[in-house]
């Protein structure tokens, strides 16, 4: 694997190539720590040495550059205000918003083309077979229960948050493959453990690791509270208290589903329309 440093770009118009709006006379060397730490959240994901080899690769460089150039600027934005007046305190949200977006945006299809590609060395990595065999087959199925914009990035980040629920949600009486054979069952249990996941995501993660989806409830729908913060905790409540509910909903699934087996579900051979008795 490479180190960080022969990583990072050669010129501030390699960052500009990527990410809008950046000024030319940006200092280069003052971008280092927080290229350093955009390197580190996507290495983090799918692998420093998978990191690497797409920077190299010409099918997938311009996705790897896109995202490290945007996360840089996103990392370097507080710098980039430092010192103005209020009045920009709009522009500066927007500006972060953008480039957040930006790098997600370059994440997720470096992600979806390394899933689509013939690399065996990807098929065995830890990012590839962590999603293999979850409750949720991808992130187009997991968005169809709680939306998160069908985000592979943000799907690799939340897969331990998967089988934690999972183990804690699916009883030890019915399996997975079971489940295909109880399509509202299924539901029910794929509702509640997508909304608990949710639910310690919001709290467990930095704002700038949500989808932007979820960043929009924040800062928008969930806007009680003056900060980031209490609104994320509003939200924690919403979505904790929904996953309650699809719990209520399951176990009267599972009541149905698993109901005990009574004498009257027993094929009696003993019957008054019968002309002989078996002896048990």
């Amino acid at each position: 694997m490479k180190t960080i440093n022969e990583a990072f770009p050669n010129g501030i118009e390699d960052i500009q190539h990527y990410a809008p709006d950046v000024p030319s006379n940006m200092n280069l060397e003052s971008l280092t720590a927080s290229f350093q730490n955009a390197y580190l959240r996507i290495a983090n994901v799918i692998g420093g040495t998978f990191l690497d080899s797409s920077l190299a690769f010409e099918a997938l460089k311009n996705m790897a550059r896109g995202a490290l150039a945007n996360y840089t600027i996103y990392e370097q934005s507080p710098f980039l205000f430092k010192g103005r007046d209020k009045h920009y305190r709009y522009q500066y949200e927007e500006m972060k918003e953008k480039y957040i977006t930006n790098a997600w945006s370059f994440i997720n299809a470096l992600i979806n083309a390394l899933d689509a590609g013939n690399s065996p060395e990807w098929k065995q990595s830890e990012c590839y077979l962590s999603r293999q065999n979850l409750l949720f087959r991808n992130q187009n199925d997991f968005d169809k229960y709680y939306a998160i914009d069908k985000s592979a990035y943000f799907f690799s980040k939340i897969v331990f948050l998967i089988r934690e629920e999972s183990l804690k949600y699916i009883p030890k009486r019915i399996t997975i493959p079971k489940l295909d054979e109880k399509p509202t069952l299924a539901d029910k249990l794929k509702y509640r453990v997508a909304y608990r996941v949710m639910a310690r995501a919001v709290i467990q993660f930095d704002i700038s690791e949500l989808p932007k989806s979820i960043r929009n409830d924040i800062n928008h729908e969930f806007t009680k509270y003056p900060n980031a913060g209490e609104n994320k905790k509003q939200l924690f409540d919403y979505l904790s208290g929904t996953a309650d509910s699809y719990g209520d909903e399951l176990e009267i699934e599972l009541q149905k589903a698993l109901k005990p087996i009574t004498e009257n579900s027993i094929d009696n051979p003993n019957t008054e329309t019968k002309k002989y008795y078996f002896m048990r």
